[in-house]
């Protein structure tokens, strides 16, 4: 079974397709670095609110009920 799977993967259709699926990933990791990171969960009021805002005031809350 080992040895057919390893048959199948030295051909040129394999190659082929491992190719531009390989090629897809590299320009779709290139495509989001080109991207501005947005670190906003929310707008509110035109105010952005940030992942680590957003995380400390659920902790904190979160913290407050279970006293």
């Amino acid at each position: 079974m080992i040895e057919k799977m390893h048959e199948r993967t030295n051909g040129p259709v394999f190659k082929i397709i491992f190719a531009l699926v390989s090629i897809s990933f590299v320009i779709g990791g290139i495509g989001t670095g080109l991207i501005s990171q947005d670190n906003s969960v929310a707008k509110v009021n035109g105010e952005e609110i940030s992942q680590q805002l957003f995380n400390n005031t659920l902790n904190r809350e979160q913290n407050r009920l279970k006293c």
